[in-house]
């Protein structure tokens, strides 16, 4: 059942909300076993909007441009780079639905193969569920989410427990204003990806096909009931042994904002400006690049990637001419990119580090014998990164051993 609130009453409402309709999803035990799932029948908010009289009027756009300073916190040190991994995975798989409950079923981390076994998930009722949905637009960070997002994580490690209790009461003492809300949680996530795989599956017991009923956490992930255009994604390390809880807490805040609100939007340039160091087609920590600043030829605002790599900044509709340059940007990089009625991905994904013929993240001796190896007829011994030649020529000769040397004596 869908309960309406409207945007003016106090907070201490929210409280009735959260167990009229997220009451399954109240604390959680732990039970002993190897895989825990995600809290089952996860809440969902809508707010009434207000009637057009009454809402604020927004400032008057001003002249030049401002950096859009949502996107991330102030230090720039979130999202980290498990909350940008998350948030990369939640985008892609909203660009290719179909792709992601591939991806999903054939993926084979050691952790996710076995809790797919240990679920008895169904995986060609995955697959089928994933090729019926449509491409939605990707979600942009937003800070504010964010830290209440963090918020609710030490409250779950403090508490030890698997729980919305006052998830949503968060989100609105940081001012961000929605019309629609879903919250995400996940104790006991081993990893980033086990914890995205965990709720894009909506692995859990009790059903026939090891899929939660409903598929709550996918509804805010694939975006599947509303535009969830903002998302605030925070993942705490718990490895405290006096806990049960860990070795990361998740939780994540889905929003449509109400957008008459000062520095609230849905639409937005988002992306990711990355080098995949290992090769593996898949963002990883550490491969963002930080202080990217992202300029586009028109508009408000402008971005500067937080530190994992991730920007965002909202747009009106109309065509842009995207500059990538400074932080750790080489060379500077332009894009052109159209925006209609939603958000568009805008991800700079750089060519393979040179020199880095074996994909290890790292120029050393070791990539020089392995081309000196392939001269003289012998094998590689090993997967060969040919695109991370030097010249760009798709072959590998003497003059990538000589620049990996001068490389290691530097």
């Amino acid at each position: 059942m869908r309960r309406f609130i409207n945007a003016s009453q106090k907070i201490g409402y929210w409280t009735i909300v959260m167990h009229l309709i997220g009451g399954a999803a109240m604390a959680e035990p732990l039970a002993d076993s190897e895989h825990q799932a995600p809290p089952p029948s996860p809440p969902t908010v809508e707010q009434e909007p207000l009637p057009l009289e009454q809402q604020p009027q927004k400032d008057a756009v001003k002249a030049g441009m401002s950096e859009w300073a949502y996107h991330k916190t102030g230090d720039s040190a979130h999202p980290n780079g498990n909350e940008q991994q998350m948030l990369w995975l939640l985008n892609r798989a909203r660009v290719n639905p179909s792709q992601e409950g591939y991806w999903l079923a054939i993926m084979d981390e050691s952790d996710v193969v076995s809790a797919r076994s240990y679920f008895n998930v169904n995986l060609t009722v995955l697959q089928d569920e994933f090729d019926s949905y449509t491409a939605k637009p990707p979600a942009a960070f937003d800070s504010r989410l964010y830290e209440a997002a963090r918020l609710h994580n030490l409250y779950l490690i403090t508490e030890d427990t698997q729980s919305h209790d006052g998830q949503v009461e968060l989100v609105q003492a940081q001012d961000f204003h929605f019309q629609y809300w879903r919250g995400n949680v996940y104790s006991y996530s081993k990893s980033a990806v086990y914890g995205h795989v965990g709720f894009n599956i909506d692995w859990g017991s009790g059903t026939d096909d090891g899929m939660q009923d409903p598929r709550g956490h996918r509804m805010g992930i694939m975006s599947i009931d509303h535009n969830y255009s903002n998302v605030g994604i925070a993942v705490t390390p718990e490895n405290n042994a006096g806990t049960s809880v860990g070795p990361l807490v998740v939780t994540q805040n889905f929003c449509t904002a109400l957008a008459y609100f000062p520095d609230h939007s849905n639409r937005f340039i988002v992306g990711t400006v990355w080098q995949d160091a290992n090769n593996n087609d898949q963002y990883d920590p550490g491969e963002g690049l930080a202080g990217v600043q992202v300029m586009p030829d028109g508009g408000s605002y402008y971005a500067v990637t937080a530190d994992s790599g991730g920007y965002a900044f909202p747009v009106e509709t109309g065509t842009y001419d995207l500059v990538f340059s400074g932080g750790m940007l080489e060379a500077s990089h332009s894009i052109t990119v159209e925006v209609l009625a939603e958000s568009v991905l805008v991800d700079y994904k750089l060519p393979p580090l040179p020199g880095n013929i074996n994909s290890d993240e790292v120029v050393d001796l070791t990539d020089a014998m392995i081309v000196l190896r392939m001269l003289t007829g012998q094998t590689s011994g090993t997967t060969v990164e040919l695109n991370a030649d030097v010249d760009g020529n798709g072959y590998l000769g003497m003059p990538d051993v000589l620049y990996i040397l001068q490389q290691v004596a530097e």
